[in-house]
């Protein structure tokens, strides 16, 4: 009996140890089936970096390519350049003899721009915008000597501009005439009143726009406007040539057949 009892704790203690060695078996294999699951994806991951890796190498096997050929599009452009420079050398000459060349043109011009002005300021005072002669006579000394003097004024004017003269000085020399010419427009109106002259209204309506227009241009000097001068001398040289040769030498007739009847 004593030796059954041993026995069969000897067969208890050695069916617990199988247990125990079937517990810790199924955990190993438990381990391992995760380690081949693991290795698995592993794979997975090593063939996917491969074929990644194949198509890196396959881009870089084209871009070499094209870098071989963008090298020979290089060479070839170099070549250009060093024929442009080539170019660009034999123009640079050209250029550089013309510059010479327009430098002494220059120099010649420079010199004959002063003469010039060093002439307008000496003859400021000779200096005509207008001419009088005799196909601007009217016929009456009186009056002859009124258009002789406005032109004088305008010929001094034109004169002491073309020197230089300020906006101010310019501004006085037009009161000036601007008076002479309306006490010759007054004197004018008046005898062709006292004529009894029919086309009086007409005549005075023409002096009328004639000093309104230069009103304008006296005001255009004084704002500064460039060329405003000018512009007054133009206006006034060809309206008095034409005044002159038509409304005045007609009054002028009018006046001598007056007198002669």
């Amino acid at each position: 009996a004593n030796q059954t009892a041993k026995a069969t704790d000897e067969i208890g203690a050695k069916i617990a140890a199988v247990q125990g060695g079937t517990a810790d078996a199924v955990k190993a294999i438990g381990s391992i089936t995760h380690v081949i699951n693991e290795m698995g994806g592993i794979s997975s991951s090593v063939a996917a970096a491969v074929e990644q890796q194949s198509a890196a190498t396959g881009e870089i096997a084209r871009n070499v390519d094209q870098a071989s050929a963008g090298t020979q599009e290089v060479s070839r452009n170099i070549g250009d350049v060093e024929a442009a420079a080539r170019e660009t050398g034999g123009a640079a000459t050209q250029i550089s003899e013309s510059s010479a060349e327009l430098s002494v043109q220059a120099d010649i011009l420079k010199r004959e721009v002063g003469r010039f002005l060093d002439q307008v300021r000496s003859d400021k005072d000779n200096m005509r915008l207008m001419t009088w002669d005799d196909s601007l006579s009217v016929g009456s000394p009186e009056i002859d000597q009124h258009h002789r003097r406005i032109f004088e004024e305008l010929n001094g004017f034109f004169g002491r501009m073309m020197h230089g003269e300020g906006t101010e000085g310019a501004l006085r020399m037009i009161g000036t005439l601007s008076r002479s010419i309306e006490d010759h427009f007054r004197h004018e109106e008046s005898l062709m009143g006292r004529i009894g002259y029919p086309d009086l209204a007409q005549h005075r309506a023409e002096h009328q726009g004639f000093l309104s227009r230069f009103e304008g241009c006296r005001r255009d000097v004084e704002s500064g406007r460039p060329d405003a001068a000018r512009a007054l001398f133009e206006f006034a040289a060809g309206w008095w040539n034409g005044h002159i040769q038509t409304q005045d030498k007609a009054m002028a007739q009018f006046a001598r057949n007056k007198r002669a009847a």
